[in-house]
This record gives C-alpha cells, sequence and structure tokens, in this order.
C-alpha cells in the first residue's frame, strides 16, 4: 500500500518539479540571448562575464533531467491509468484522476496547479469528507490490483 501511495505522491509532486524545471530552462535560454552593450566610463563593455559556456552546460543538464522526469511521469501515470481501469468503481477510478493526475491553471505564468479536495469534492458532488474517504478506499483496491 505505501508504495502505491508514494507513486501517487510523486505523479501529483513531479508535474510541478517539471514546469518549473521548464521555467528555469527558459530563464537560462534567455541568459543566452545577446545583450546590449553596456557603457563604463572607462570602457564599453558588451557582456559582464562571458558566462556563455557555464549557462550551457547547465542548460543541458536541466534537459537531460527533464527528460528523465518527463519519462517517469509518463510511465507512472500510464501505469496507473491501465490499473485504474480495471477498478470496477467510477467514484474510485474518478478521485484518483482528479487528485493525481488534473490540474488547473495557475494565476502565475501559465503553470497549473494541483486539484485540492475540495477542488475535487466540487467536481465530483460529494463532501470532502467523503471523497477523502473514497480516496482511501481507492488507494486500497489499487493496492490490491497492483499486487495481483
Amino acid at each position: 500500500m505505501i508504495i502505491v501511495q508514494m507513486m501517487l505522491h510523486n505523479l501529483r509532486t513531479r508535474q510541478s518539479e517539471i514546469e518549473n524545471l521548464r521555467e528555469t530552462i527558459a530563464q537560462h535560454r534567455s541568459a543566452l540571448a545577446p545583450q546590449s552593450p553596456r557603457y563604463d566610463a572607462l570602457r564599453v563593455q558588451t557582456t559582464p562575464d562571458n558566462r556563455t559556456e557555464a549557462a550551457i552546460i547547465q542548460l543541458q543538464a536541466e534537459k537531460d533531467r527533464l527528460e528523465r522526469l518527463e519519462a517517469f511521469q509518463s510511465h507512472d501515470a500510464e501505469l496507473v491509468r491501465r490499473n485504474l481501469a480495471n477498478i470496477g468503481n467510477r467514484a474510485y477510478r474518478d478521485v484518483i484522476m482528479l487528485f493525481y493526475l488534473t490540474r488547473k491553471p495557475s494565476p502565475y505564468k501559465g503553470l497549473t496547479l494541483p486539484l485540492k479536495w475540495s477542488d475535487v469534492a466540487a467536481r465530483m458532488g460529494y463532501s470532502t469528507s467523503h471523497c477523502k474517504r473514497l480516496h482511501r478506499q481507492a488507494v486500497d483496491a489499487l493496492t490490491f490490483i497492483f499486487k495481483a
């Protein structure tokens, strides 16, 4: 049961990490863009320091990390979706899909946020406490399917 809970939790949190990493990569790319000359009293300087090589190395490392995270996310999400299809109770499937795999738009730069329990409850038409109860039962059912 703990392994299934950890995988579900990772699904929920990894997507935020992926989005933050994409934002960091975009910032590094903008740092690589040519800069305008800076005029000092003593000299004209095109860039404050030559950080291009370091930025390129860091950008490539972050791209590699992003690829690994996206591969893990895709694999785990597909595994959960495939096993959810074997659960007969639609409410169990819905609560897992909404809480772990569905996200809502964020007001910050097009990022997304995971749904809160109140959002899940509103979409399902149940109370928050009933959704949490369904969640516990769904995780138990999913654990049973993973063991089979």
